[in-house]
């Protein structure tokens, strides 16, 4: 497929997903041509490996031999670095981020937010950090300042000393906590295990009118203070 026609990215990427439908978040994940098959054993992957394989050819696609990475601990995928540790930042990203120079214009502005944002859920507390950097974003408030400086080098920093996300074990329960105010409904799901039980999922999802039907089986706990 020529990726210069109207919606060829999306068309091809709805294809992808119909031909692994079977087989998606259970070894294989797909982004358009980027096809990442996963395993806990080696064993397991080249069973894997066989059955994506039968997929292609039955649908007549085809994978770039120079282009295929096979049996890897760690792999570079969509600007992260994939292992048994867990996700952390491809380094060439920092790299790039921290030979970043000061913004000149919105489009050069843009892309700096562009590039901090896809990795904001490695930046504690980023919605904060960034603010002076997005109020730029207002008509007429883009000249650089002191303010913008000072989040510029706070978020370089952050990005350099990014963590490593641990992948979630799903042997543990999953806590649900959740927060509101007059405007808002926010909610994070963790893994923990030094909570108590104290309100049923059922109960909160009464008190805030939503569909029940729709709602996992899921008990909302808080900390055991």
């Amino acid at each position: 497929m020529s990726f210069g026609l109207t919606n060829a990215l999306a068309t091809f990427q709805a294809r992808m997903h119909k031909v692994f439908s079977s087989y998606l978040r259970k070894f294989v994940l797909v982004f358009i041509y980027d096809i990442l098959i996963y395993s806990v054993t080696l064993e397991d992957h080249v069973k894997y490996l066989r059955v994506m394989f039968e997929v292609l050819k039955e649908n007549q696609l085809f994978a770039k031999k120079s282009k295929c990475n096979f049996g890897e601990a760690q792999i570079e995928y969509l600007g992260h670095i994939i292992s048994d540790q867990g996700v952390s930042i491809d380094p060439t990203k920092i790299e790039a981020w921290i030979n970043w120079p000061y913004p000149v214009n919105i489009k050069g502005f843009r892309g700096l937010l562009g590039l901090t944002g896809y990795y904001r859920r490695f930046i504690k507390n980023f919605v904060a950090i960034s603010k002076p950097l997005t109020y730029l974003l207002k008509k007429g408030a883009f000249p650089w300042n002191d303010s913008a400086t000072i989040a510029f080098e706070e978020l370089k920093n952050a990005m350099v000393h990014a963590p490593v996300l641990a992948l979630p074990d799903f042997t543990l329960p999953f806590v649900v906590e959740v927060d509101a105010s007059g405007t808002g409904l926010g909610a994070v799901q963790e893994v923990l295990e030094s909570y108590c039980e104290d309100v049923e999922a059922q109960d909160i999802i009464k008190q805030l009118s939503l569909d029940a039907s729709a709602i996992p089986n899921i008990t909302f706990k808080k900390r055991d203070h």
